[in-house]
């Protein structure tokens, strides 16, 4: 990245679109003539900003594992959860679907409310949030209940996740900016792992509604913690909204938009389901019923792949040659691991899911990258903002809809609808232009 100065720093692709303001003194139309184009961050007015300090990472590190566990700790749980409250499979599955619904959307309202109160604050309400519906969640008999905290949360997560990109943004010299992202990213991808692990653990040891005290006293730690953070001075700003139109007529952007859709719609409906074909499968071998959560848990360490596939898939483009093929490359590994699922075996199953998830986060390491390069004079925070938006709203649809097959015509009509979602996005990544020289 160029070293810091007047000019605006192209940065590195970010899972929300936030935006901090020009450098005081460089008018709008000096920053889209600007030989790099206009970025998403920048400099304040020459000074130097250090690195993130280690105390304030771990902090971070710390506040995105609690809203992880919030999110998705309840997902080894779902079978338990299923016949505690007499539903069906589909309908458990709203648990998660209602609270990935704002995530498209809500970072863009939360953009507005740091410019008036800023990150620590908003960290420490969204945190007593997740505290105090998680601790309800552990209370309730009702599953009417539950659904409508898990739709608190859906609310109260994505507070957290802004205004923590927000801090990392802040808190590192555009030069480390780079490095604290995919700092970032692992950190989010070993959570999604160790936080469904957390709660499996913890329900096998002492029930379900231990899972969710134990995620509520996280979260309370996490209010009291995030005041420990330092604060920065430079400030939010919404993207421009109108961009939007424009932006889905760029070519390749629709097509890329749609792939994430349909990558995360078939990750989504696969991580949500595998509890109930697993306890298919044990009940087949008449392995007991007792430690199921923990084991189920086990199930989602392909996750840890996806730190390895994240942080390799710069070499991965280079080898395919660019980032079409990259993407590709993913969706072939993806959509075969999917089909494999169908091996009546959970040591397979338990192998597949390393395969499963290289192919998923190749995918979803590639495409933000290209997006960003190709943004040219749009905005990258109404480019990154859409991205979001499609991958959260497949992730919201997949972990319902397929569920519809499963119910009704078992999991091969399940994994076929995967399949399906996937040679579309497979179709769709056909199409993707390749970058012009110099871009």
């Amino acid at each position: 990245m160029p070293a810091p100065g007047n000019r605006p720093a192209a940065p590195a692709a970010r899972p929300f679109p936030l935006v901090l303001r020009r450098p005081s003194g460089v008018s709008r139309m000096e920053t889209r003539n600007a030989a790099s184009p206009p970025a998403t961050i920048a400099t304040p007015s020459q000074r130097h900003i250090p690195a993130m300090r280690t105390k304030d990472f771990l902090i971070v590190a710390y506040a995105i594992l609690c809203s992880i566990l919030a999110m998705n700790g309840p997902q080894p749980l779902l079978e338990v959860l299923r016949v505690h409250f007499g539903v069906t499979a589909t309908a458990i599955s709203l648990i998660t679907a209602v609270t990935l619904l704002p995530l498209g959307f809500a970072p863009l309202v939360y953009g507005l409310v740091l410019e008036k109160i800023g990150s620590r604050t908003l960290l420490r309400w969204a945190s007593l949030a997740l505290a105090a519906t998680a601790l309800g969640i552990a209370c309730t008999n009702s599953f009417a209940t539950v659904l409508v905290l898990r739709g608190v949360q859906g609310f109260a997560i994505p507070a957290i996740f802004t205004a923590l990109m927000t801090h990392v943004s802040r808190a590192s010299e555009p030069a480390r900016l780079p490095r604290s992202m995919a700092m970032y990213i692992a950190t989010t991808i070993f959570s999604g792992f160790f936080g469904r692990f957390l709660s499996g653990a913890v329900a096998t040891m002492a029930g379900w509604r231990a899972a969710f005290v134990l995620c509520s006293a996280m979260c309370l730690a996490c209010a009291w913690l995030v005041g420990r953070l330092d604060t920065h001075t430079a400030e939010a700003e919404l993207p421009n909204l109108g961009e939007v139109p424009r932006i889905l007529r760029t070519p390749g952007f629709l097509r890329c938009y749609l792939v994430t859709f349909c990558a995360f719609f078939a990750f989504s409906g696969l991580l949500n389901y595998l509890p109930f074909r697993l306890a298919e499968l044990w009940a087949s071998t008449g392995l007991p019923g007792a430690g199921a959560e923990l084991r189920t848990a086990l199930m989602y360490s392909g996750f840890l792949m996806g730190i390895a596939a994240s942080l390799s898939s710069g070499r991965v483009v280079r080898l395919l040659g660019s980032e079409r093929n990259a993407v590709m490359g993913g969706l072939l590994v993806y959509l075969a691991a999917a089909l494999l699922f169908n091996v009546a075996d959970t040591m397979v199953v338990f192998g597949v899911m390393f395969v499963f998830c290289a192919g998923m986060f190749t995918v979803h390491s590639v495409l933000p990258g290209y997006l960003n390069r190709m943004a040219g004079q749009h905005s990258r925070g109404v480019v990154n903002g859409l991205y979001l938006s499609f991958y959260y709203a497949g992730g919201t649809l997949g972990s319902y809809l397929p569920g519809l097959a499963y119910t009704c015509s078992g999991w091969a009509a399940f994994t076929a609808v995967l399949a399906s979602v996937l040679a579309l996005a497979l179709a769709l990544a056909a199409g993707i232009p390749a970058p012009k020289p110099g871009e």
